[in-house]
């Protein structure tokens, strides 16, 4: 078990919830802050010159909209440039 999990408000009033991107798969977001997270997985996806993806994006919403993540992960590639050099 992820040490904080008994510090996060999972069953508390006020609190749902929710899954928007997977770890193999885009999610099929309805709402505003699916969206949201949606674009920010491309936005990192574009800064780190296709580099990065942040995926797994789930976690809790809270009545005024505030998100906490919950276990995010970041699928990586690194990109070697091999120079030829002759003499």
């Amino acid at each position: 078990m992820f040490p904080a999990t008994p510090l996060l408000p999972f069953g508390k009033p006020g609190y749902v919830e929710d899954k928007w991107l997977g770890t193999n798969q885009t999610g099929d977001n309805q709402t505003s802050i699916g969206h949201v997270l949606a674009a920010f997985a491309h936005h990192s996806v574009v800064d780190s010159n296709k580099t990065c993806l942040l995926v797994d994006l789930q976690g809790l919403v809270s009545l005024v909209g505030a998100i906490t993540l919950i276990d995010p992960q970041a699928h990586t590639c690194v990109v070697l440039l091999v120079l030829n050099i002759y003499i």
